[in-house]
């Protein structure tokens, strides 16, 4: 089966019915534009013969070898394109512009680039067709949004391939920590756009599809994003707590996925915990609300900056050598400090091994289930501490509170396993 579709995708009709199929997307686009009272120069027709015309010129180039044809097809399109523009300069020419895609689209298939093929298909469709979306973006962004996004890509696509992907010193290895300054800056960089372009409540979606990645990352870029914007504080600390509840989610279906008994354990212990934070974030946030109808729109200004970005790194940075050095120090004398540690930076590693031992029957139940919740907690207190660091003047109250409640909910689940565990209730 795989020799037959191997033989027919390499004919010239597969390749010309393919072609003729893509240039219908683009020119599908393209009709339904015109309904709309916009004048085009292609069409649902046009758009297809003209990808069929540069199949064609690249299958008579790889029979002939000689660019003549492909150069003469090509000028011929842009001639007629010149005179489609010249007769009414008001349309544009992105209808044009499309049209040269078209044709190379249908080039790259008949040389079997298929894949390439589809994905300049897809791409140029969806930009066709986000063309209003698009401009309004552009209309609305000012020149330090083009600094910012020329630094996030500088922070992103500049520096990570020149770091050396190894470590330097026991537990740094500054690829490794880049990326996760990419992975903050990222989000700290959607968080932002949400907030300018599509309003507030979009932020809450950001937190919860966030936390499905890193719940650090998350309340780290908002935090910074409330020290710029303070009064969108009682907001952002509402998505925070939905990337933890996200990150909650997480290590509930970890554990049911490889042994299913530690779940109660887990839910019991902190599904109190979470419940009580995600309410509590939630009233703020109510209240937050109606304050805020009371309060002037306050113009949003992106100051993104490298040392924002080299602030993480460096902090990132301490906390992973901290933990290698501490983790190193004590050996393998407890679970339960191997799980603190471990859960300062990572909960779904030690939530992974940790259910896998108890499936295995190395650890028992209670010390795995505990050695879990140690983990969420702990990197819940680190993720306090960012937010008491960086946060606004309201964020580092809020999560002050936070730190509180999670220490004395840590001390009563520790004194409650210790219990359990002397009493022999729980093997």
């Amino acid at each position: 089966m795989n020799e037959f579709l191997e033989s027919v995708k390499n004919t010239p009709e597969f390749k010309v019915l393919f072609a003729l199929f893509l240039g219908f997307i683009i020119g599908l686009e393209r009709e339904v534009r015109a309904k709309f009272g916009h004048d085009i120069f292609a069409g649902v027709r046009t758009f297809p013969l003209i990808s069929v015309l540069g199949t064609i010129s690249g299958l008579l180039y790889l029979k002939t070898l000689s660019d003549y044809l492909l150069i003469f097809t090509f000028l011929s399109l842009s001639l007629l394109a010149t005179l489609s523009y010249w007769k009414d300069k008001s349309m544009g020419i992105t209808t044009e512009v499309a049209s040269f895609i078209t044709f190379f689209i249908g080039i790259f298939v008949a040389f079997g680039e298929f894949y390439l093929s589809v994905f300049l298909t897809i791409l140029t469709t969806f930009v066709l067709v986000l063309k209003h979306k698009l401009e309004r973006i552009a209309r609305l962004m000012e020149e330090e949004d083009i600094i910012a996004v020329l630094k996030f890509f500088t922070v992103s696509a500049v520096i990570l391939p020149i770091l050396p992907d190894k470590e330097v010193i026991k537990g740094l290895n500054p690829s490794e920590v880049w990326k996760f300054v990419i992975l903050v800056s990222t989000v700290d960089f959607i968080g932002y756009f949400l907030l300018k372009y599509k309003g507030s409540k979009s932020l809450l979606l950001t937190g919860v599809i966030g936390g499905l990645t890193s719940s650090t990352a998350v309340t780290m870029a908002f935090s910074s994003l409330s020290a710029r914007f303070p009064q969108f504080s009682s907001l952002v600390f509402f998505g925070i707590i939905l990337s933890w509840s996200t990150m909650f989610l997480r290590v509930v279906f970890y554990t049911a996925v490889i042994f299913h008994k530690l779940t109660p354990f887990v839910l019991l212990i902190l599904l109190p915990y979470f419940l009580i934070l995600f309410l509590f974030s939630l009233y703020l946030f109510l209240k937050g609300e109606k304050e805020a109808k009371t309060e002037k729109d306050v113009p949003l200004k992106n100051p993104y900056t490298l040392t924002q970005a080299l602030t993480f790194g460096v902090f990132y940075s301490v906390i992973s050598v901290i933990s290698v050095y501490l983790e190193e120090f004590f050996g393998d004398k407890g679970i339960y400090i191997l799980s603190f540690i471990s859960g300062i930076m990572d909960v779904d590693a030690i939530t992974l091994l940790l259910s896998n031992m108890a499936k295995g029957g190395n650890v028992e139940l209670l010390v795995a289930s505990t050695g879990i919740i140690l983990a969420v907690i702990s990197n819940n207190l680190f993720k306090s501490a960012y937010g008491i660091a960086f946060g606004s003047r309201k964020l580092k109250i809020y999560f002050s509170l936070v730190l509180m409640f999670t220490f004395l909910y840590l001390f009563l689940i520790t004194s409650l396993s210790i219990l359990l565990e002397r009493l022999h209730i729980i093997s």
